[in-house]
């Protein structure tokens, strides 16, 4: 591996920026096909985002130089990477340049944008690629930090910052928490991303936590589908069908959004302290139970036993 001061394109703290970046940009394109009323905001976020891909695709040529394109086994990685660059830099940019120029509509000039307008439609399904990428750096980071103590600490923090939020969303009307609970909803597919790439199979079947895991599972799949795939369906469902399942819809999304509070449950599991005390508790129980059932049989063999010791007649 190359080094020198462009090194640090490959640490670890890096290429989580990176996969934060993907995941906030696949947030933005979803969000783009339901919300019409914010497309000065999306369009600001498009282009702060390409700028990050431009300046880390530039910072990678400079670091691997001819290297980039051949000779390691991250080159067709790169390949996608440079073809997913190029791509929007077509078409938020040059493109978008040209069709705001004011042309003759009998001029060569206008044919030809006129002819490459439809390529716009490829370019933004290209976008859709940097799943790839977000996959890579999945594959190729080391995520040992996960379990670590600063972390759990971490995600129990933003679990109440969340739950506080929820709390508000219902007293104080704001358009803002909507971009609040995107944030959050970011944060938790990606934590439970990290956590599915390193433990792979065992996530599931870990005796220890498979139902801790099986419940962020399960809330963080309904949060993506309250407000993510719910709302992409509703904007392209049009029409009387729309209007006869608009009904259902609703209570389906009021449903998925109660899913949320069961957050709540992961502070218990992400604090160390917590758990401990939560098991803690739990065990007494069980031996509380035990020995009270213990007792009760006792109590009830001794008083049954002088009645059978007592002569008959």
């Amino acid at each position: 591996m190359p080094t020198g001061r462009l090194a640090f394109i490959e640490k670890t703290w890096f290429r989580v920026l990176t996969a934060v970046v993907i995941l906030v940009n696949t947030a933005v394109l979803l969000l783009q096909m339901t919300r019409r009323g914010y497309g000065t905001i999306f369009n600001l976020l498009d282009d702060i985002l390409l700028g990050f891909y431009c300046l880390e695709l530039l910072l990678r040529l400079l670091h691997f130089r001819g290297r980039f394109f051949y000779g390691t086994p991250e080159a067709p990685w790169n390949w996608i990477d440079f073809a997913i660059v190029v791509s929007g830099i077509l078409d938020q940019w040059v493109l978008k340049l040209l069709l705001d120029i004011h042309l003759d509509r009998g001029s060569s000039a206008f044919l030809l944008l006129r002819l490459l307008q439809p390529l716009r439609i490829l370019f933004r399904a290209v976008r859709f690629l940097r799943i790839l990428k977000l996959m890579r750096v999945l594959v190729i980071t080391d995520l040992n930090w996960v379990e670590k103590d600063w972390f759990q600490t971490l995600v129990g923090v933003v679990i109440v910052l969340n739950s506080v939020i929820m709390g508000l969303e219902t007293d104080l009307k704001s358009p803002m928490w909507f971009w609040v609970e995107q944030i959050m909803l970011v944060f938790f597919v990606l934590e439970l991303s990290f956590r599915l790439r390193m433990k792979h199979c065992k996530f599931f079947t870990d005796p220890d936590d498979r139902y801790w895991n099986l419940m962020d599972f399960f809330i963080v799949l309904c949060g993506v589908f309250d407000q993510w795939l719910l709302k992409i369906w509703d904007s392209l469902m049009e029409g009387e069908n729309h209007r006869n399942n608009f009904g259902q819809m609703m209570m389906l999304a009021r449903m998925l959004r109660l899913m949320r509070i069961l957050r709540l449950v992961r502070v218990v599991k992400a604090i160390r302290p917590l758990r401990q005390l939560a098991i803690g508790v739990v065990r007494a129980m069980q031996s509380m139970s035990v020995n009270s059932g213990s007792g009760c049989s006792c109590s009830r063999l001794s008083a049954y036993t002088p009645w059978r010791s007592l002569p008959r007649g």
